[in-house]
């Protein structure tokens, strides 16, 4: 299971990593660095631009989700340009909320379920088990 780990999510993937015999939980945090760029095209800004550019590759290769009208009008409300450096910037989160009158929280669940997180992204429980061995404490 995927989780963005900014703001309420730190707690909810540290509560989920509890039961990591149920689910594996990989904390992604979409204020950091793309893990990936794009073929073709000026790349991303941050993990959260190249998370939703790859939610409408996905949707553009036929990927579907059942009718949501909720999703369907977060998904088009997102606007985007690019940063100082040309790569493609998608609008914040709270300009989004602004407009839509509530957070795009099913877009951004859609964007981290098709995901492909890099075979190198740790499952966050083992990170911390990792983390807290290495200073002697558990």
């Amino acid at each position: 299971m995927k989780v963005d780990v900014i703001g309420v999510g730190a707690g909810v993937v540290d509560h989920l990593s509890r039961h990591e015999r149920q689910v594996e939980v990989v904390g992604v945090d979409v204020g950091r660095a793309p893990t990936s760029q794009p073929e073709y095209g000026p790349g991303y800004s941050k993990l959260r631009d190249q998370l939703w550019f790859g939610l409408r590759d996905w949707l553009e290769a036929g990927g579907t989700f059942e009718d949501d009208v909720r999703l369907e009008s977060e998904l088009v409300a997102a606007l985007y340009d690019f940063d100082e450096r040309g790569r493609y910037r998608v609008e914040r989160k709270e300009k989004v909320k602004a407009r839509l009158k509530r957070s795009p929280d099913r877009a951004d669940a859609a964007a981290l379920a098709v995901y492909e997180a890099p075979a190198n992204v740790v499952p966050e429980r083992s990170r911390r088990r990792r983390a807290m061995a290495n200073t002697g404490g558990f």
